[in-house]
């Protein structure tokens, strides 16, 4: 008969649980097999840079950074407009666009959403508390300007890449 044999983490000394032992090996450092809490606090591995990119959640490659809120603002476009802007964009592009005296953001739906239709319009709303305005998509979330209401829900809602990205 076939003994397993149990592993345990470099770090902590306990057992991995489980028939199927998973743990984390670092390939920098070679330095034996943890728990992926007890890796992630590890400070004397050669090199830490490499080891926080295998925590980053995979969705962030999809995502492009924005330099400037001029990367996805078109102005005040109607939706027709907007559809044509993002027409030649790949899925997962957006703009936002003023529309009587409202923000609306205007997608390509990634493949990887839900949404079912060839373009997304959704109406950002506001609030005013003690006469400061928040932007709001869904209660509980508010900004109080476009720019950190749109970093909020960057993944979210599959605003990957601005309109002005190739």
């Amino acid at each position: 008969s076939e003994t397993a044999q149990h592993s345990n983490c470099k770090d902590c000394g306990t057992f991995f649980n489980g028939k199927l032992q998973t743990g984390i090996k670092c390939i920098t450092c070679n330095n034996g097999l943890f728990h992926k809490e007890c890796f992630a606090l590890i400070k004397d591995c050669e090199d830490d840079e490499y080891r926080k990119d295998e925590f980053d959640d995979p969705e962030d490659v999809l995502v492009v950074q924005i330099e400037s809120f001029e990367d996805y603002f078109s102005g005040n476009i109607d939706r027709k407009k907007a559809n044509n802007k993002l027409l030649p964009k790949r899925q997962g592009t957006f703009l936002v666009r003023s529309s009587k005296d409202k923000y609306v953001i205007s997608k390509k739906p990634h493949r990887n959403d839900s949404s079912t239709f060839e373009y997304d319009h959704l109406k950002v709303d506001t609030v005013k508390v003690d006469n400061v305005e928040w932007y709001y998509l869904e209660k509980g979330f508010a900004m109080n300007n476009i720019q950190d209401l749109i970093k909020q829900h960057r993944k979210s809602h599959k605003l990957y890449f601005p309109v002005t990205s190739p």
